[in-house]
């Protein structure tokens, strides 16, 4: 018998976890609202920067709420103190090109091995 199964499907990539994130951010309209707690996001904002050090970033998320502030969405499978640091670095380099208020929010998957 011959398997018919679409494998496009599948997620190409190994953090099977980012793309499960970057599907739900971007295709359902209720995540990033059920994940912040903030009501009033009104769309996306860019999420591509250039650093203080000229450094070419990519935030996982960035999303504007109605009063014009941003929220700044990062989405991890653990933390740690590293990653706090850069967290905070990308709302301080944010906040730095936009000129607006900027609540940091991250979104923590644990992994269960």
């Amino acid at each position: 018998m011959k398997n018919n199964s679409n494998y496009s499907q599948v997620p190409s990539r190994f953090d099977v976890e980012d793309e499960i994130f970057i599907i739900c951010m971007s295709e359902t309209e209720e995540f990033p609202q059920y994940i912040t707690n903030f009501n009033d996001i009104v769309g996306r904002y860019d999420n591509r920067l250039i650093s203080l050090d000229y450094k070419n970033l990519s935030l996982d998320s960035v999303r504007q709420r109605l009063n014009g502030d941003l929220i700044n969405i990062e989405h991890h499978s653990f933390i740690n103190s590293r990653l706090m640091r850069r967290n905070y670095q990308y709302s301080v380099i944010l906040h730095s090109n936009s000129g607006k208020y900027v609540h940091p929010s991250f979104f923590i998957l644990e992994r269960y091995l």
